[in-house]
């Protein structure tokens, strides 16, 4: 199998993962409150996953989604919601 990311955020697990609605980003959730936003690249030979930012929360993440009508062409479209503790 072959790694398509790695984190910095080597103390920390990843608690889940979710797909933007159009498919060309991932939002990424870890124990630590953190929540990581990733780019699939797919100008390389072998596609990977590009960090593109991070936002801490106070505490743990409970969950998060992205806005439904979240595309990456439309730049004011790309939204998420979080909710914690």
């Amino acid at each position: 199998m072959e790694e398509l990311w790695s984190s910095d955020q080597a103390a920390s697990c990843y608690k889940n993962v979710i797909w933007s609605p159009d498919g060309t980003c991932a939002l990424a959730a870890l124990d630590s409150g953190v929540i990581e936003l990733y780019e699939i690249v797919t100008s390389e030979p072998t596609p990977s996953m590009r960090l593109v930012f991070s936002v801490s929360e106070p505490e743990i993440v409970y969950d998060y989604c992205w806005s439904p009508t979240m595309t990456s062409q439309e730049p004011s479209t790309c939204l998420f919601a979080s909710t914690g503790r």
